[in-house]
């Protein structure tokens, strides 16, 4: 059988027993990185045979796979936290489904969790987006798209991008409430809980370092809404929608006929 377990974030004192013993008596331990995985088993006084899992590598034909058919108990484990979640292993759910083998995911730490519940904002709705795109119009489309999105928003993010991330996001969003969550469970950990705006010239001021999570206000009711037509459709126009796809929003926002919203689209881009 496939286990899937989740490792500490940071913290070795967060590892849960179910996880302990798993890995005590499964006969192979596949890792991320086996230098990280190494430092916890010896934390549990745990001698199990590991090896390296490469996510670039097919599944199919591997000796993890021809493991898992021979009916071995094998672990698997990402860097930290939960496999799948931003991290590798959703291949290896996939080789058990398509091979009829059976699997196992144990519950354990996770990032986007502990950040959504440390943010302060509204966690009855939310949307994990993992990590968005790296390049700069691709990103400010993928958060046009949430723009409009009543849940509370959670990305994750690489410190040496987050300054660019929360401009696009103040650009596209507006200035919502938010919270940067960074090296949880670590000593450093941080939770920096301001509006975007406050938030970036922080960050421009003082930059930081470690894994990052970045927690957003969701748009709120739509009814309650105050809707700015020219920052509406400016944002629309930088993140690149096309004129009819600009509308088609306008239209369905403010119950008017497409025509009369591609007319307001032509006429703020002739301005």
């Amino acid at each position: 059988m496939l286990y899937l377990l989740a490792t500490p974030l940071g913290n070795l004192g967060d590892i849960n027993l179910r996880t302990i013993e798993t890995l005590s008596r499964v006969d192979i331990i596949y890792a991320e990185d086996t230098r990280r995985t190494r430092i916890l088993l010896n934390h549990l006084a745990i001698s199990r045979p590991l090896k390296r899992y490469d996510e670039n590598r097919p599944v199919e034909g591997s000796a993890l796979a021809s493991s898992l058919i021979e009916g071995l108990d094998i672990a698997f484990v990402s860097d930290a936290g939960m496999p799948l979640i931003s991290d590798p292993g959703y291949e290896l759910v996939q080789f058990c489904l398509n091979n009829n083998l059976a699997f196992e995911a144990q519950p354990g730490a996770t990032a986007f969790s502990l950040a959504l519940i440390n943010s302060g904002l509204a966690s009855h709705s939310f949307v994990f987006a993992g990590f968005l795109p790296r390049k700069k119009k691709e990103r400010k489309e993928k958060l046009a798209h949430f723009r409009d999105y009543e849940e509370t928003l959670i990305f994750y993010e690489a410190p040496h991008r987050i300054k660019e991330t929360l401009a696009d996001s103040l650009k596209i969003l507006g200035n919502r409430r938010a919270c940067l969550s960074r090296e949880m469970t670590k000593i450093y950990e941080e939770h920096l809980r301001m509006e975007l705006k406050e938030l970036l010239e922080e960050i421009t001021a003082n930059p930081r370092k470690g894994e990052m999570v970045l927690t957003i206000e969701g748009a709120g009711p739509k009814e309650n809404a105050v809707i700015d037509l020219d920052e509406l459709i400016k944002n629309e126009l930088e993140s690149g929608s096309k004129t009819k796809e600009i509308a088609t929003k306008i239209s369905k926002t403010l119950g008017i006929t497409s025509s009369e919203a591609y007319k307001l689209v032509l006429e703020r881009k002739e301005e």
